[in-house]
């Protein structure tokens, strides 16, 4: 019972994960498609009911190299947007990054719903592997001068960039990120920020399995009856009505 909670609140993560998806009719719905391999299953389009990841063609194996070819994609991506020789823009700059990495997300939100939920030993040893990976991921984009001087560019321009309201809270959150990120610090500060974010890293991950060990291992044996409580102990519902609160058996 316990393992079959966990795997549906999994699925139910990972279907929140996949962002705005179609519902098919279940019944109508394509089979899938028995060539697909591992790694396009968890890569590839997800042709299922409810957009919901195809676990059945995914193995505990695929998560790491599908984690790596989404930070490649995500790298190649950042490279594109500083590699832009037109002068930058909230079109090629700051919506150009929102839209990066979204392989790498999606995979993300889903392997880490697997380990949460419905962890095998493979499953484990790759997220131990793959956490100082993500975190010097991260720090190569977050500490990217070239990309910085980019974001800065336009948001030094916003009064004059007549954006949406939502384009601006973008703009604005997204600068915010790199400066807290330590865009701003100078390169021996740098280096320092990347060894506590990769130390950082590793022990949040061992936090995360020491918790997942003690969730697993939790038993409550009750010896003594009453210690259950009584059916029959009335029930006690507490409102509040205007100003005066009341209760009621």
């Amino acid at each position: 019972m316990k393992q079959n909670i966990l795997l549906i609140a999994t699925v139910s993560l990972a279907i929140a994960a996949c962002g705005d998806v179609s519902t098919p009719d279940v019944e109508d719905a394509p089979a899938a498609d028995e060539s697909m391999t591992n790694e396009s299953a968890l890569l590839g389009e997800w042709d299922t009911p409810f957009g919901v990841p195809p676990f059945d063609r995914i193995a505990s194996e695929d998560y790491l190299p599908a984690l790596r070819i989404g930070m490649d994609e995500h790298r190649q991506e950042i490279d594109d947007i500083i590699a832009n020789s037109d002068a930058a823009t909230f079109a090629n700059t700051i919506e150009a990054y929102e839209r990066s990495g979204s392989t790498l997300s999606r995979v993300r939100r889903v392997f880490y719903a697997i380990e949460g939920a419905h962890a095998d030993d493979v499953i484990r040893e790759t997220a131990s592997t793959i956490a100082p990976e993500l975190s010097a991921h991260n720090d190569d984009i977050s500490l990217n001068s070239t990309l910085f001087d980019r974001i800065s560019a336009v948001y030094e321009q916003r009064s004059d960039l007549d954006l949406t309201a939502e384009q601006l809270r973008l703009l604005e959150e997204t600068h915010k990120e790199f400066v807290r990120s330590g865009a701003n610090l100078d390169d021996e500060s740098q280096i320092r920020l990347r060894e506590i974010n990769s130390e950082l890293a590793s022990l949040s991950q061992t936090f995360q399995e020491n918790l997942l060990d003690e969730t697993n291992n939790f038993e409550l044996l009750v010896t003594d009856k009453a210690d259950l409580g009584s059916a029959r102990e009335p029930r006690r519902t507490c409102c509040r009505r205007g100003d005066e609160a009341w209760s009621r058996m």
